[in-house]
C-alpha cells in the first residue's frame, strides 16, 4: 500500500513538473511571437515611409519643374535627349536628401514637449 502511494506521489509530481515545463514553453513562444509582431509591424512602417520617401524625390526630379524654367529653357529641356544614368543618379541622391530630412524631423519631433520653447510672436 505504501510502495503504490509513493508510486502515485512520484507520477503526479512527474505530471506537475511537465506541465510547468509545457507553462513555461508556452509563455517564453507567445512573448517571442509578439516581439517578431511587433518588429514585423515596425519593419512594414519603415518600409512605406521609405516608399513615400522615394516616390515623392523621383516624382520631382524626374519632371522639370515648370514653375522656375522659362519657356525657352524647357524647350531646351525637351530638345535635349536625357542620359538614363543622369536621371537615376539624381534620384538616388534625392532619395539620400530625403532620407535625412525625414531622419531629422524625427528626431526633432521625439524630444519631450518641455524642451520646446514656444514664443509668441
Amino acid at each position: 500500500a505504501a510502495e503504490r502511494r509513493r508510486l502515485e506521489q512520484e507520477r503526479a509530481a512527474a505530471a506537475r513538473r511537465r506541465l510547468q515545463q509545457e507553462e513555461a514553453a508556452a509563455t517564453k513562444i507567445q512573448a517571442s511571437y509578439r516581439g517578431f509582431k511587433d518588429r514585423q509591424a515596425f519593419n512594414e512602417r519603415k518600409r512605406s515611409s521609405q516608399i513615400f520617401t522615394r516616390s515623392s524625390s523621383i516624382g520631382s526630379t524626374s519632371y522639370p519643374d515648370s514653375s522656375n524654367t522659362t519657356q525657352e529653357e524647357t524647350l531646351r529641356l525637351k530638345q535635349e535627349p536625357t542620359t538614363s544614368i543622369d536621371s537615376s543618379a539624381s534620384s538616388i541622391l534625392s532619395i539620400k536628401y530625403q532620407r535625412k530630412r525625414a531622419r531629422s524631423n524625427l528626431s526633432t519631433h521625439s524630444k519631450t514637449q518641455e524642451t520646446v520653447v514656444t514664443e509668441p510672436f
